[in-house]
């Protein structure tokens, strides 16, 4: 079972107006704010905002999509994907280069 916290707000107040998911074993699943949510969703912003906010619940469809979503936020990154995403961040910037050349370093020094 699935975990949302909605209208959450830490210490600073940052996670206000989100909506907080988390898996099982309490690990954080994802933040979704009410733009992203309603695009990924397929719903329109004004429609989200009413549902975190509590002012209608949300429809079985509605529910179908969330679950759907979070299905989709808990499936690990494919490793060749992500280091071809890294690669390419690499490509584009010296700062993040040498970023991850220091931590290549880090881990062979822990060897």
């Amino acid at each position: 079972m699935t975990l949302l916290v909605s209208s959450a707000a830490g210490t600073t107040g940052a996670g206000y107006g989100k909506i907080l998911s988390f898996a099982d074993d309490g690990e954080p699943i994802g933040v979704f704010g009410d733009d992203r949510l309603a695009r990924r969703l397929g719903v329109s912003q004004p429609h989200v905002s009413r549902v975190i906010s509590g002012d209608i619940p949300p429809g079985n469809k509605l529910r179908l999509r969330i679950e759907k979503l979070i299905a989709i936020e808990r499936q690990p990154e494919e490793p060749g994907k992500w280091l071809a995403r890294v690669s390419a961040a690499a490509g584009q910037s010296e700062d993040f280069r040498r970023l991850v050349n220091l931590a290549m370093d880090m881990l062979e020094e822990k060897k």
